[in-house]
């Protein structure tokens, strides 16, 4: 049996979920950290729920254009943005697919 490749969640850090979105120079982080959450959210990427109790990346931003904008992501997001330097970003691009089907259904 092979053993599990333990996953390090600050590696989700390093992952930038707006690159390549256009924004203004006054644009900025305010916080970007690991949290066990205490309430339910929804996801920023999958748009399932934030379970209390686990752990995920909180991104806390000011925009120029909007203001003050909290971001919270699940714990399986968190660990597809840690994988994304290893797995050329095909698990984080799973989760965003996810989002897609729950947010645009087909009709069968």
């Amino acid at each position: 049996m092979k053993p599990s490749r333990v996953i390090d969640l600050t590696e989700a850090l390093k992952y930038n979920p707006f690159d390549g979105d256009f924004g203004d120079h006054g644009d900025r982080e305010l916080r970007d950290k690991l949290v066990k959450f205490r309430k339910r959210s929804t996801c920023q990427i999958c748009a399932q729920e934030v379970i209390p109790g686990t752990i995920g990346r909180t991104l806390v931003m000011l925009w120029q254009s909007d203001g003050i904008m909290d971001y919270r992501y699940c714990h399986e997001c968190t660990k597809a943005m840690a994988k994304s330097w290893t797995d050329d970003g095909n698990a984080i691009c799973s989760r965003y697919r996810l989002r897609r089907y729950l947010c645009n259904p087909v009709e069968t």
